[in-house]
């Protein structure tokens, strides 16, 4: 069963996210990945897309990891993608709602990598396996 099977169409998983070095730090709640609230993973982002997200999103939400620090409502999914090689890779699609419009009307929408495509297939693992214990209710009013 391929990974757009599994979390269907219509189905994002909630978290929470904050631009850091550039890079998009992901914290989702649910079973332990590699944090004990959860999962923690960076994304590399284009620099127009981390500047829009750090100026334009509200960050009302604190760390999972109780540092202190304030993040934004995000969701995402991850599609299956391959390469000339028939190896397997992933992209995630994120959506973020804000009160300024960005590429869309509730704010914005874009795709991003994780820093390495082995980080990606043990996340996508991790989403799949634990799918009933993660929010999946598309929430963010995207």
């Amino acid at each position: 069963m391929t990974v757009y099977e599994v979390l269907k169409r219509d189905k994002y998983v909630k978290g929470q996210a904050r631009i850091r070095d550039g890079h998009l730090h992901l914290q989702v709640s649910g079973p332990e990945y590699n944090r004990e609230y959860g999962a923690s993973v960076d994304f590399l982002v284009d620099s127009e897309v981390a500047e829009w997200l750090s100026e334009n999103v509200p960050h009302e939400f604190y760390s999972l990891a109780g540092t202190g620090a304030k993040y934004f409502g995000i969701q995402f999914r991850p599609f299956e993608v391959g390469d000339e090689y028939g190896n397997r890779l992933y992209i995630f699609h994120f959506q973020v709602p804000a009160p300024v419009a960005g590429n869309r009307k509730w704010g914005l929408s874009f795709n991003a990598v994780t820093s390495s495509p082995g980080e990606a297939v043990k996340f996508v693992g991790y989403l799949v396996s634990n799918l009933a214990d993660l929010d999946t209710r598309v929430s963010l009013n995207c």
